[in-house]
């Protein structure tokens, strides 16, 4: 604020507010970018939890049948939404699943591979797991005896999983944000 002689206090000048426009939308920013970072991370958490909990359901299938469930049989499908209603129609990204019914997409198992982990074939960009689902849930069966080699972005390691291979989409729709399997 600019003072005259004689004290007559004439207001604010315009490069004053302009400053203090500037350094409001600065704080906003970092604001909105901090809380978007939250909503992720968060989103992240609870992917992965629900990958936990669906690792959970194949393993007991598994234990129960001595193997884990048919991809595109509906049989995963099927467990899921059956065991955890809540969790099959609510993405934990926000919003709901591509399907409403199980939140869940599979494909028919994988028939080739290797029994060898360290020579298993990479899938992480074929089979039609092009990042175009929009369900977060993702499950496919493996021939018995063939692993199958897949990247996970969110921890950046590749694995060889054995009889099955369980992912999550990302809130962009990208394929393996995390991924779990069989290593027996």
């Amino acid at each position: 604020m600019t003072v005259h002689p004689g004290g007559a206090r004439r207001g604010f000048t315009l490069i004053e507010v302009a400053f203090v426009v500037v350094v409001g939308l600065i704080i906003l920013a970092g604001v909105i970018t901090a809380y978007h970072a939250n909503k992720s991370q968060a989103g992240g958490a609870a992917a992965r939890q629900r990958l936990q909990l669906a690792q959970t359901v194949i393993e007991e299938f598994q234990a129960q049948t001595g193997s884990p469930p048919v991809s595109g049989s509906s049989q995963f499908s099927t467990m899921w939404s059956t065991r955890y209603p809540d969790q099959a129609t609510i993405s934990p990204w926000g919003g709901t699943t591509a399907n409403p019914t199980t939140g869940v997409s599979e494909d028919p198992p994988w028939m080739d591979g290797t029994t060898d982990p360290a020579t298993a074939p990479d899938k992480t960009a074929t089979l039609t797991l092009d990042g175009t689902r929009s369900s977060n849930l993702h499950y496919t069966s493996i021939d018995q005896g063939r692993y199958v080699k897949v990247l996970a972005y969110y921890t950046g390691n590749s694995r060889s999983l054995k009889s099955y291979v369980l992912s999550i989409y990302d809130n962009t729709g990208t394929p393996w944000f995390d991924v779990a399997g069989g290593t027996r």
